[in-house]
């Protein structure tokens, strides 16, 4: 497993997390309000999400396949779970990543986010509150 450190996070936070709602695209990007996200979680009255995906575990690229395969356990593992989520996108700023099929999920609180994520094996996740900035949480002990 990759562990944790400073290169590592630096492409967490050079990356857009784009949640696809029915009706809108939301950018997210960890340290920054997103008040389009905020309005989604008050209309639904509901006060925590979070950005996962299942590509590429631990960091080691994957072909597409394997990736589709991955986020496709990951999308069931959310409806067995009984989570509520929309499709999302990430993609970094340097464009050098492919971008990361993932999902955005809502009402999920950090301990379950973290559990999801190393369920599938990845690093991180990125988790929210409304009113708050989104934050990168890594799913060992790094935090």
């Amino acid at each position: 497993m990759t562990k944790c450190n400073s290169d590592l996070e630096a492409a967490y936070r050079a990356t857009t997390y784009w949640a696809i709602t029915e009706t809108d695209y939301i950018p997210i990007r960890i340290g920054a309000l997103t008040s389009a996200l905020d309005s989604l979680l008050r209309d639904r009255d509901l006060h925590t999400w979070a950005f996962i995906t299942a590509a590429n575990p631990y960091s080691k690229p994957q072909n597409p396949a394997v990736n589709a395969m991955r986020n496709a356990a990951l999308r069931l593992d959310l409806k067995n779970r009984d989570l509520a989520f929309c499709r999302g996108l990430g993609v970094g700023d340097d464009h050098l990543w492919p971008p990361e099929d993932s999902y955005l999920i809502l009402d999920i609180s950090v301990e379950d986010a973290v559990d999801v994520g190393r369920t599938h094996e990845q690093n991180a996740v990125v988790v929210g509150r409304v009113g708050e900035a989104a934050r990168l949480v890594f799913c060992d002990d790094c935090n």
